[in-house]
């Protein structure tokens, strides 16, 4: 009897150490999703029973941008919708983004040093944790919401990774902690000749050509100059005189004709411009 009572404990107890290590090396089950993003080089796993809703917060002077995560019922989806309005938002998960290639944060100064941050309602208390292969700072903070949050700054965007929740125990703050293990950020676009793509432009000034694509940008969608982002250049050898571009009552003479492929962001769009060497043909790939 003793021994078969000893076997079923060891029984469990292997099962137990299995299940646990087999929850860490999958933080999220199956049944999850995947959120991807190019334009802000992001990408994370999140449980089936939530959704995403995308909003743009970008103040004019600087892009900011909010990937809210609620759980998926129907009072949420009213809320989202507009159906419901004059309440107090639900516990979410939030990842808040910030152009960071003007103000160059590091963690540290954008957690201390910008309202952003809600550090002020913490205990001042920081963690350094990995998220990715990046170094981030976490902290605990209390408003209307307690709040789980988790900083990265990157040269083109500080990352804010925040949950809200009512206690610690909610499961909101597991899904939270098991998405955290799941982000992934892309390489950014090259600012220095290390591991440049080959054709790729790394070197200040920009050439003539590149600076003419973000004024017609600048004039083309009304925006202000410094405000229109290079994201990629690459010199190119386009296939014709119209830059591969031509249309029907076009007549383009098949001669190589060098130049650049240049991908731009402004407004929170983004857009992809063609050009010759000196910038006098430019035209938008469609």
């Amino acid at each position: 009897m003793k021994k078969t009572i000893i076997i079923l404990i060891l029984i469990f107890i292997i099962g137990g150490i299995w299940w646990l290590l087999s929850k860490e090396q999958n933080p999220l089950p199956s049944s999850s999703q995947t959120y991807s993003s190019e334009e802000f080089v992001l990408s994370f796993e999140y449980p089936n029973e939530y959704f995403i809703n995308e909003v743009n917060m970008d103040t004019g002077e600087r892009e900011r941008y909010a990937i809210v995560i609620f759980e998926d019922n129907q009072f949420n989806r009213d809320l989202v919708a507009g159906k419901i309005k004059e309440t107090d938002s639900p516990p979410t998960i939030t990842i808040s983004i910030f152009q960071n290639n003007l103000d160059n944060y590091t963690a540290r100064s954008f957690v201390e040093g910008t309202n952003f941050s809600n550090f002020k309602l913490s205990d001042g208390n920081i963690e350094e944790i990995k998220i990715a292969d990046e170094t981030a700072l976490k902290y605990k903070a209390d408003g209307l919401w307690q709040s789980y949050n988790a900083v990265v700054a990157r040269p083109d965007y500080v990352y804010m990774f925040t949950v809200f929740f009512n206690s610690p125990e909610d499961k909101l703050v597991s899904v939270f902690e098991d998405l955290l293990k799941t982000v992934e950020f892309r390489t950014e676009t090259p600012t220095s000749a290390d591991n440049a793509p080959p054709g790729s432009i790394h070197n200040l000034p920009l050439p003539e050509a590149v600076s003419k694509v973000k004024k017609l940008v600048a004039e083309t969608y009304n925006v202000e100059e410094g405000k229109v982002i290079v994201m990629t250049a690459f010199e190119k050898e386009w296939t014709d005189s119209c830059l591969g571009l031509g249309e029907a009552h076009e007549s383009c003479a098949l001669v190589i004709t060098p130049g650049y492929e240049v991908a731009v962001q402004a407004g929170g769009k983004s857009y992809t411009y063609r050009t010759d060497i000196n910038g006098s043909q430019i035209r938008l790939e469609k």
